[in-house]
């Protein structure tokens, strides 16, 4: 029997059948698993619990508080405090789903249907939550109303709004509505600024919002706010040159807590702004205490929570550096105090890295959004020390802080990680590393970031080119390429592959050219031998983190070439350029599959991380000593990856499809097969690729029962597989004509998938951690500093 090993290279391997019959496959697997090693089940159901609590945190609902449904109540309400909203009355108007984002849904806590696709009876369910708009002064209404809480907030580029001129939250979900029209908040006097000045949400904004919001969650350590629905209301706005522009809601949870929500301007009777802060630190995990020893009571400490902000949007900043993103209008208004992303439409990715940028935001430049972070968290600190009496700030610890100089050190600290981690390293590694090789990580974070600001001439303004060119040498891409070419021959000279992958782009005058091609030179000659240097000193770590340096070498070949690809989906002239091609035949057609396909492409083309690869969708123990996970359904397929903690490490990939039994049929949620009776099940088969159709193979069908007894459609497991792809497939049934993937083939779902190494699995099946401040999760490579580890900075208050 032909397993994965994880000893060998796991580049696309050939597709084939799986032979025999499942009995004598479930014979062989029997005889080879173990569960030594394996959690006890109360320990698993621990970590689901922690699990199921962050989901809960980052979401931002109180889920002990049911208020609507199945849905908890809306934290951020209760943390801020009723001053920082005005009430929105706003009125039931008939509209229409076009995207769902079903897996969120769920978790927020309404009845998704098991194949997560749109049915009637959901529709009805996510309008009646979802489709409001404002009720203006004096206006009658008989429909159903609902009462929505429009959040007061300041800081730059807000002015004269007086917060959320447009959107309000639920009182369920945590739940925002962006675009129900204008909140009592709205202000305006800007004639150039359209896009805020009808109390709409330009409809690409809307999509762009939901596929940045998935992105973002597998990119980013610290998340994003993540769309769960977009309502078409069929509403047009003018835009001052005559354009009619469609605009649309779009329904977003997160925490959702903005730095600017203590920046609210005006006497404010209530919740005074330690309290607000102290509330949005601790939902958000990042609230530091220490004792105090007079009354032993755990003080708040602000310095050092503050740092830990810093801390997270060093890691945030540096990421995006690491995906080659920027976010383009930052502001304490337009970011989460956790380090979230907030607010997307001017987010975009660029092919290398030019200091590019989107709107004209101070330091809203790639490689520079560190900065313009501190300069927007520091009024937000000046604030929080100014609002308490000097009596009391040295028991709270409120002490002056660099902001600026703290975070342009742990953005270049986390840059060193990140790096590393683009080398193709597992994160946690790459700290070790950097903690025990210290300087060999500065000094390779060094050499990347002059390769990478060597740059021509050109425009770097992302919403008007696609700023190919604008960087003389792409070291994404040499770091994607160079590790299969390294472990070839570790000892050849590499100087041709080192030019060939950083594909050099030299452009300017004689002068020019002569001085870039001489650094080049150079810079070739300098990565050779701090790449051999630090592949020698990660060979220490092999047997600890890999199991052997053979297994460690296809890890990091795998995860470089994977990870390192280009987000070419995301820049965003040619976003902007689609969604709006999108738009304009849904709105002609009237078909929302225009929509969904548009969004979920480009949401699928853009999951890079591996690590987040292997957390996504849920998990659950199997008899025997496996784990099914990653599980996901979409587009009425359910998909997961199986291990098992045997001798050989067995790994499968298993593709199914939920059906309902009704009148002798089987339904499902494929368009081109609605319902198949029994005999029509036995011939159905699942056609499928790993390596962009260039092969495929298929697998038969049974009829069967998941682990809750309901029925499914259970292909035959797959069995060869890289060690991060992406499968897709489509269904027929044999007999009916020779079946082939083409380019012109709809696929039905495309699914993401890594596969777990011993030591990835062991981790993932771990006791949740608990941190120093009891904050329960699953494990998290962020670094924190340590406040009494730190120097003494200049007060900057």
């Amino acid at each position: 029997m032909k397993v994965l090993s994880f000893k060998t290279s796991l580049q696309h391997l050939r597709l084939t059948k799986r032979p025999g019959t499942r009995q004598a496959q479930k014979r062989i697997m029997g005889k080879s698993l173990s569960t030594k090693g394996w959690p006890a089940l109360a320990d698993w159901d621990n970590r689901q619990a922690a699990l199921a609590a962050l989901t809960a945190r980052k979401l931002g609902i109180d889920s002990q508080r049911i208020v609507y449904g199945h849905i908890g109540a809306s934290q951020t309400l209760d943390i801020l405090g009723p001053d920082s909203f005005a009430q929105v009355l706003a009125v039931r108007i008939p509209g229409r789903v076009i995207w769902c984002n079903f897996e969120l849904a769920a978790a927020v806590g309404f009845d998704v249907p098991p194949s997560q696709q749109m049915t009637p009876e959901f529709q009805e369910q996510l309008l009646d939550a979802f489709s409001y708009r404002a009720v203006q002064p004096g206006e009658e209404t008989e429909k159903k109303t609902i009462t929505m809480f429009a959040d007061k907030y300041g800081g730059a580029g807000v002015r004269p709004a007086l917060g959320a001129g447009r959107a309000g939250f639920l009182p369920f979900g945590n739940l925002y509505i962006k675009g129900i029209g204008f909140t009592p908040l709205f202000k305006h006097d800007d004639p150039d600024d359209f896009a805020h000045s009808h109390g709409g949400v330009q409809l690409e904004d809307c999509l762009s919002e939901a596929v940045f919001g998935e992105v973002n969650e597998n990119l980013f350590t610290q998340g994003s706010t993540r769309v769960v629905a977009v309502i078409d209301q069929d509403k047009y706005v003018t835009a001052p040159n005559g354009i009619r522009a469609p605009v649309a809601l779009v329904v977003r949870t997160g925490t959702q807590l903005r730095p600017a929500h203590l920046l609210i301007r005006g006497a404010q009777p209530g919740v005074s702004v330690l309290e607000k802060f102290i509330g949005m630190t601790k939902a958000t995990g990042q609230l530091v205490t220490h004792r105090d020893i007079t009354t032993g009571k755990d003080i708040p400490d602000l310095r050092a929570t503050m740092l830990r902000i810093i801390d997270d949007h060093a890691l945030a900043t540096a990421e995006q550096f690491r995906w080659r993103m920027i976010h383009g209008a930052l502001s304490s208004s337009n970011m989460e105090i956790s380090g979230a992303m907030l607010d997307l439409p001017t987010q975009s990715a660029q092919p290398r890295t030019a200091p590019v940028w989107a709107l004209d935001y101070p330091d809203s430049v790639f490689g520079r959004e560190h900065i313009e972070r501190g300069v927007q968290l520091t009024p937000v600190y000046r604030k929080l020390v100014n609002s308490i009496p000097p009596p009391q700030r040295p028991l709270l610890r409120a002490k002056g802080i660099n902001l600026c100089g703290e975070m342009d050190k742990a953005y270049h600290r986390h840059l060193q990680v990140k790096l590393l981690c683009a080398v193709g390293l597992k994160t946690e590694l790459a700290a070790r590393i950097q903690v025990e090789h210290a300087d060999l990580a500065r000094r390779f974070m060094d050499l990347m970031l002059k390769m990478a600001e060597l740059r021509n001439q050109g425009s770097v303004q992302v919403t008007r080119s696609m700023v190919e060119s604008v960087s003389s040498l792409d070291v994404f891409h040499l770091l994607g390429s160079f590790p299969a070419q390294y472990f070839a021959d570790p000892n050849a000279d590499h100087a041709e592959h080192i030019r060939a992958g950083l594909k050099p782009a030299i452009k300017g005058n004689r002068y020019h050219v002569a001085k870039k091609q001489a650094a080049v030179k150079v810079f070739i000659k300098e990565f050779a031998s701090l790449y051999r240097e630090l592949m020698n000193a990660c060979e220490g770590y092999a047997k600890q983190y890999y199991g052997d340096w053979s297994s460690m070498q296809s890890s990091i070949t795998a995860r470089a070439a994977f990870e390192n690809q280009p987000l070419d989906a995301l820049y965003s002239k040619k976003l902007y350029e689609d969604l709006s091609k999108a738009i304009e035949e849904y709105r002609a057609t009237g078909n929302v599959n225009i929509i969904q396909e548009a969004i979920n492409q480009r949401i699928m083309a853009s999951l890079r991380s591996v690590d987040a690869l292997l957390a996504q969708g849920k998990a659950r123990r199997m008899a025997g000593g496996g784990i099914e996970m990653e599980m996901r359904t979409i587009d009425g397929i359910s998909y997961s990856v199986r291990a098992w903690n045997d001798a050989r490490q067995t790994r499968r990939l298993r593709v199914c499809i939920p059906v309902e039994r009704k009148h002798g049929v089987y339904l499902t949620g494929l368009p081109d097969l609605p319902s198949l009776t029994k005999r029509q099940i036995q011939s159905l088969r699942y056609r499928f690729t790993t390596d962009g159709r260039i092969t495929s193979s298929e697998v038969s069908a049974r009829l069967a029962s998941d682990e809750r007894r309901s029925p499914i459609i259970d292909f035959a497991e797959l069995r060869i597989f890289p060690m991060v792809g992406q499968l897709e497939g489509a269904c027929y049934l044999a007999g009916t004509g020779d079946f082939r993937l083409t380019d012109e083939t709809p696929s039905l779902g495309r699914y993401k998938f890594a596969i777990p190494d011993k030591e990835e699995l062991m981790k993932m099946i771990a006791p949740p951690v608990v941190d120093s401040q009891g904050q329960s999760g699953c494990g998290s490579s962020s670094f924190r500093p340590a406040d009494g580890a730190r120097k003494k900075e200049r007060q900057c208050l």
